[in-house]
């Protein structure tokens, strides 16, 4: 998420004053975020400072820039581009600098992080505001508040988008699958080439087991963008669950070629294979998980899994050195899943019955 501070959030965050809300602190703090501070804010700052209306423990042009730099905040330079918001700007208030952060804001598609009651007169500005809390708290997994932010953001601005798709979002978080198809479809009404959109419906349709209207929208989702993973990947693993297996490797084909290092794209092809008792090519996807990602537990599973199927074809052709070296390959699979993560349900019965299994061998 790329957010733009205020001039006031600014010098809260850097004196670790207590008016900056702690959530807002994380997330200005996250790595994940592309956090940025205008030009227009060290040259508020600088007037301020000059006629003695602002307190600093060293000059504004050196000490403002430092505590930038040490919080990781990006600069952002004022442009003619972003001037040209001025034009269309209600005379709300007459402070340039805020003026000139809003236009930064609207130019650059930015969340704007303030509490000036002055700011948040401004309609598109406000918007933007709530929607961009809802985003944090989207984020930090607190979806009913995402929820009530993203309300305001609509009520605001009836037509975002984006509102839209991330409150569909946090009600899906909710198991509020209705409201979020809702949310989604009213979005695709809005804006009908988001690839994003239709395929967050498509999870809430896959979510609900409604594979066809999934299948649907993740189409629609290529469609608009060919590259899109997500579709493939998602479009796979609704055909998987059909029992369509083929058609699933396709698709999971598709999403390794746009990104390699998929691992759980590469652990669903090896389900998918399995199924289709390609146990040699499940194992090679396994093992290009296991690659990936060592401390995965799930392929050690899944791979322990084809072991012990072929021991039991060998058993069944009655060659028991090859079911018991199988079988004792499940094992050591099950007991690296184990040693990750000790107290796996599904690891701990499969390996019991692989252990019964070699007993009455």
């Amino acid at each position: 998420m790329k957010i733009l501070l205020d001039t006031h959030i600014f010098l809260w965050l850097i004196t670790d004053d207590d008016k900056l809300d702690k959530v807002l602190s994380q997330e200005i703090k996250n790595p994940d975020n592309e956090v940025f501070l205008s030009v227009v804010s060290i040259w508020e700052c600088v007037i301020k400072y000059q006629l003695g209306k602002l307190d600093l423990p060293k000059s504004p042009e050196i000490y403002l820039p430092t505590k930038r730099k040490q919080h990781l905040i990006k600069t952002l330079i004022v442009d003619e581009d972003t001037i040209k918001h001025l034009i269309n700007l209600p005379l709300l208030h007459k402070d340039p600098f805020d003026r000139l952060l809003i236009c930064q804001a609207l130019q650059h598609d930015l969340g704007f992080i303030t509490q000036d009651s002055e700011i948040l007169k401004y309609p598109n500005i406000n918007s933007k505001v709530y929607n961009n809390r809802g985003k944090i708290y989207l984020q930090l997994g607190e979806y009913q508040q995402a929820v009530d932010y993203y309300n305001k953001a609509i009520a605001i601005n009836p037509t975002d988008t984006d509102a839209y798709n991330n409150r569909g979002i946090a009600y899906r978080n909710l198991g509020k699958y209705q409201e979020a198809i809702q949310d989604y479809t009213k979005a695709i009404t809005i804006n009908p080439q988001s690839a994003n959109t239709y395929n967050n419906r498509g999870v809430v349709y896959y979510n609900l087991k409604e594979y066809q209207k999934a299948i649907e929208d993740f189409n629609q989702a290529i469609v608009i963008n060919p590259q899109d993973g997500d579709a493939y990947y998602n479009r796979g693993n609704a055909y998987c669950d059909l029992g369509e297996y083929q058609k699933a490797i396709q698709d999971y084909n598709q999403v390794i070629k746009i990104n390699p290092q998929s691992s759980e794209t590469y652990n669903n092809r090896g389900i998918a294979y399995y199924n289709l008792k390609e146990y040699q090519k499940a194992m090679e996807d396994y093992n290009q998980v296991i690659k990936i990602n060592p401390k995965y537990v799930i392929p050690y599973n899944n791979r322990g899994n084809v072991y012990y199927d072929l021991g039991i074809k060998y058993q069944q052709e009655r060659n028991k050195q090859e079911a018991k070296k199988y079988y004792h390959l499940a094992i050591a699979d099950y007991d690296k899943a184990l040693s990750i993560k000790p107290y796996h349900k599904i690891v701990l019965n499969n390996r019991n019955i692989v252990a019964n299994q070699l007993k009455n061998l």
